[in-house]
């Protein structure tokens, strides 16, 4: 019987004891359960925002320069650029694990001119640009990506000088309506859960005829002002979003 007794209070100590010694191992594993969910969410945060599809406010600057671009069909009014700013809202969403699409609204201005003959047009837009993007992780806060597409824009206010004097009549003659194509490089950087901020810099090549014109009205020259003319649209333009 002392046996019995003996073998049997053996047993219930085991039992009491056993679950306080497992308890830390299961601990443990959650805890590591719970680490690798977190950093796999981290890994997640931009790609996250594109899947439910991430609202923008963007801002950017278009960089002066000097300009030297002539030939058959296309002529360049001037040879200086001036400086433009863009803002808007844009609209990221992915469709697939890399590929992406961008769109939005932004103002735009363009321009530029002559120093020397104190002539300049100055171009204020609204413009739209539709782009797809091709995304390559690096890791949990950068996502680099290269972008191809087109933009349409309309201008809302255009100005002409020329010999110093502002000339409606001259800027009448230019189109209001402007399309092209767009090709960059960028990265979306990881902020915070719910936000991430994204920087890129964007060729524009503008394909439409902004003005036919004649010697400038002096009727030595004949020809047409294109989109390509780096003044309006062809050139860089350096852009910066935050998106939620």
């Amino acid at each position: 019987m002392s046996r019995t007794m003996v073998g049997l209070a053996a047993l219930l100590s085991i039992c009491w004891i056993s679950p306080s010694v497992a308890a830390p191992r299961a601990t443990s594993l959650s805890s590591t359960q719970t680490t690798k969910k977190g950093k796999k969410a981290r890994k997640n945060y931009i790609n996250a925002l594109l899947d439910k599809g991430a609202m923008g406010v963007s801002f950017g600057i278009r960089p002066p320069a000097s300009i030297v671009y002539d030939g058959d069909n296309d002529h360049s009014f001037g040879t200086t650029v001036d400086m433009g700013l863009t803002g808007g809202a844009v609209y990221d969403k992915s469709f697939h694990d890399v590929l992406s699409y961008s769109v939005g609204a932004q103002y735009r201005m363009k321009g530029g001119g002559d120093a020397d003959l104190k002539s300049k047009v100055e171009y204020k837009t609204i413009e739209v640009p539709a782009v797809l993007k091709a995304r390559f992780p690096v890791n949990n806060k950068i996502m680099p990506y290269l972008q191809v597409g087109l933009f349409a824009s309309v201008a809302f206010d255009t100005a002409a000088y020329y010999n110093g004097s502002k000339k409606k009549t001259e800027a009448d003659k230019w189109s209001s309506i402007d399309y092209g194509m767009v090709f960059g490089l960028g990265s979306y950087f990881t902020l915070t859960k719910t936000i991430m901020a994204s920087a890129n810099l964007t060729y524009n090549y503008g394909l439409y005829n902004l003005i036919s014109y004649d010697g400038w009205n002096t009727g030595e020259t004949k020809g047409q002002i294109k989109d390509t003319d780096e003044m309006f649209s062809r050139g860089w333009l350096l852009n910066g979003a935050v998106h939620f």
